[in-house]
């Protein structure tokens, strides 16, 4: 189910009738068709190294935020084993990313030639079309806590991360990744390791979760590579077929011929 949208960090505010894209090649199509589930990914495991990470600025405010809080804190004799624990919690931003899994989708009203070209490099590839509220729906009988958010890209060079969220870099990405226009959804495990003040070495996740879905929700349209053969066509038609959905099947849009 989705964790409501109650105006923490996590706050949603695409709408729910706003379309969502997932681009991927055939045979990730084929593996969704014939499991019915959504594939989370493990934060640590994307390719880029700062997902879920903070930045260079916050470290150092953290370092006096630390300073400050012992010296307010009452008793003397506490102060030592409290700036401990509060350096581990700071020490686990790097570790919490294993208990963080994420499931992408472009926001767009359009196809994107973009996101084609990142993410379906062969000619083989389909773009699945939703919308916030299908996305919702669709997941609505999972067991696992969902949450989405739109992510919010930022110079990494001057922003400073608040000190009480160790959550907010995983809704938070470079400026150089804006093209990607994200919304996630995601599911955090075992957060509540966090309150033991020690380091979360250990991890509640494998390479990912796998998350029930219903297709005949999610799905609205699908969409063929705009450089796909012209049998492909078919055979997502066939392949459709065969598991029962009947969803309708678009040629790209950007395969249409030019007029002069």
């Amino acid at each position: 189910m989705f964790a409501p949208n109650n105006g923490s960090f996590t706050q949603l505010k695409t709408q729910d009738r706003a379309s969502l894209w997932r681009y991927m090649d055939f045979t990730k199509f084929v593996s969704l068709l014939e499991t019915e589930m959504l594939f989370f990914c493990r934060s640590d495991r994307f390719a880029d190294p700062f997902e879920g990470a903070t930045t260079k600025k916050t470290v150092e405010h953290r370092i006096k935020y630390v300073e400050e809080l012992v010296s307010k804190h009452p008793l003397l004799e506490d102060r030592e084993d409290f700036r401990r624990r509060m350096k581990t919690l700071y020490k686990n931003q790097y570790h919490i990313r294993k208990r963080v899994a994420i499931n992408c989708w472009h926001r767009n009203e359009y196809e994107s030639e973009a996101m084609w070209k990142l993410y379906v490099p062969s000619n083989e590839g389909v773009a699945i079309k939703t919308t916030v509220a299908r996305l919702k729906d669709s997941l609505s009988d999972s067991e696992e806590m969902i949450q989405i958010a739109d992510v919010i890209y930022k110079d990494y060079n001057d922003i400073v991360f608040s000190p009480n969220s160790l959550f907010t870099p995983f809704i938070t990405k470079r400026k150089s990744f804006e093209h990607e226009n994200e919304v996630r959804a995601y599911i955090v495990k075992d957060s509540g390791d966090l309150n033991k003040h020690i380091e979360l070495h250990e991890t509640p996740i494998d390479s990912g979760i796998s998350v029930k879905v219903d297709l005949n929700i999610l799905i609205d349209e699908i969409y063929i590579s705009p450089t796909a053969p012209s049998w492909f066509l078919m055979l997502v038609k066939s392949i459709l077929k065969k598991y029962n959905l009947q969803h309708v099947v678009n040629q790209s849009a950007l395969s249409e011929e030019a007029y002069f």
